[in-house]
């Protein structure tokens, strides 16, 4: 089944939770990225390096970022953005795609 078949079958059913109608989705404005295709990012998947303190017993070993872990505040986090630079990561998604952390706009 293709992805267009899954969404129309959801649609069908009334099971759908598109990014577009939750409280977490925010469209991208013009210039920033996505906006062009219409995406706009999920602000409940924070930057990694915004979310996470080095351990306590770092190893250099464990590479730049393997001595980071979540912050206690981030534990619950399902996902989180990375790049390399570490300065700007989001999960840029289409209108109509859905995740389990959907919660329905006010």
């Amino acid at each position: 089944m293709s992805a267009l078949e899954v969404t129309q079958a959801q649609e069908k059913n009334g099971t759908v939770m598109k990014c577009s109608e939750c409280k977490f989705w925010k469209k991208s404005e013009k210039g920033s990225a996505g906006w062009r295709n219409g995406l706009g990012w999920c602000t409940n998947v924070p930057n990694f390096y915004a979310v996470s303190s080095e351990v306590e017993d770092y190893d250099p070993e464990d590479g730049e970022a393997g001595g980071l872990v979540f912050k206690p505040e981030f534990a619950g986090v399902k996902a989180v953005g990375l790049d390399a630079s570490g300065y700007q990561a989001y999960l840029l998604t289409a209108p109509n795609f859905g995740c389990v952390s959907f919660i329905q706009k006010a």
